[in-house]
């Protein structure tokens, strides 16, 4: 191969790269969530198994004491505005909303 044929192909990759959205699980753009992947995330999972099925979270806080804090993950919606809020208390889930409900994430 030459080497103008080994820039040109370099080029085309770099130029894919920067092009392509970041994707996460499910298919869909990292730190969001589309309805079947939200019917996945039960309560009892931990922080974990939750990243395995939905990716990392588009924001997240976390409030109380260092040792034992509520952590929460908000995901962008893929088919609607707002965010899907998952709460975790002793590294597992507590509470998933709702996807129809629409979440302001919490500063």
């Amino acid at each position: 191969m030459s080497r103008r044929s080994s820039f040109v192909i370099a080029f085309l990759l770099v130029a894919v790269l920067v092009t392509v959205p970041a994707w996460g699980c499910g298919g869909t753009k990292a730190g969001f969530i589309d309805r079947e992947t939200h019917a996945k995330i039960q309560n009892g999972m931990t922080m974990d198994e939750v990243d395995a099925i939905a990716g990392q979270p588009e924001r997240s806080h976390s409030v109380g004491a260092a040792a034992n804090p509520q952590v929460f993950w908000y995901y962008g919606k893929t088919d609607g505005e707002g965010f899907v809020r998952v709460v975790f208390e002793g590294g597992k889930v507590t509470t998933v909303s709702p996807y129809d409900e629409s979440i302001t994430p919490e500063s």
